[in-house]
């Protein structure tokens, strides 16, 4: 099997799990948040996808560096989103506390 067949399997596996993903953060979002974010998310994942399954072992098997592949492109895609998620609620203002101490 030629190499860009391993890998449109390996994104054909993967792009309904990025589809879902993808909806379920961009929900409530407006679209110039999560779209830099998830584009920017789903290019580095397909990325390491290709990355892993160059730097796989065959001597594991056949298949082997298909399922390095595709785990490498979801563990990817899980922490891009991660942090799309997590960074932006960190580095938002935060309103002052309600308690002020007196004198």
């Amino acid at each position: 099997m030629s190499l860009a067949a391993v890998l449109l399997l390996a994104y054909g596996i993967q792009l309904p799990t990025f589809a879902v993903l993808g909806w379920l953060f961009a929900r409530g979002r407006a679209v110039r948040h999560w779209l830099p974010a998830f584009a920017g998310t789903l290019l580095m994942a397909l990325a390491a996808t290709a990355w892993a399954h160059g730097r796989a072992d065959a001597g594991h098997g056949a298949l082997w560096p298909l399922v390095l592949a595709t785990v490498t492109g979801y563990g990817v895609f899980l922490l891009g989103l991660g942090l799309a998620w997590w960074l932006p609620a960190r580095a938002a203002p935060r309103p002052p506390d309600r308690f002020t101490p007196g004198p």
